[in-house]
């Protein structure tokens, strides 16, 4: 609770304390020279950068996958990541200051899912037109 406390300044702490002015203060006093949005910095301390370099591996895992057989491709899963990068591309766009690293990150990682749910779905059409070949 005390680190709490001395971080955020608690509960009944100045409004400054743990806010962004209070991220602001900090970035110039510590001379990063952060670009900021809006006041707020946008750097390697803050959640606005931290968060799309995260979700950049979805991104680098879907274009490695896709030299791998359609067969390995999960339907379910890339259907999720598909529905979370399409709320999450809204969020960075709703959002103020609009996060565009954030929108970037996920526009990219919803073009390669879709590209794995193309092949997936290819190679299902494929394995069903095989089975009616087998059976009559």
């Amino acid at each position: 609770m005390r680190l709490f406390e001395k971080r955020w300044g608690g509960f009944g702490g100045s409004q400054d304390e743990g806010s962004e002015v209070e991220m602001v203060r900090s970035c110039d006093e510590e001379g990063h020279g952060c670009p900021s949005a809006e006041g707020i910095p946008v750097c390697p301390k803050t959640t606005p950068f931290r968060s799309p370099m995260t979700n950049w591996e979805f991104v680098i895992s879907g274009v490695l996958d896709s030299q791998d057989p359609p067969d390995a491709i999960s339907g379910n899963m890339t259907t999720v990541l598909c529905v979370y990068s399409i709320l999450c591309m809204k969020f960075a766009w709703i959002v103020h200051p609009r996060n565009h690293l954030l929108l970037a990150c996920h526009a990219s990682n919803e073009s390669v899912q879709l590209y794995q749910l193309s092949r997936w779905l290819k190679h299902q059409r494929y394995l069903s037109q095989k089975e009616e070949n087998v059976s009559s």
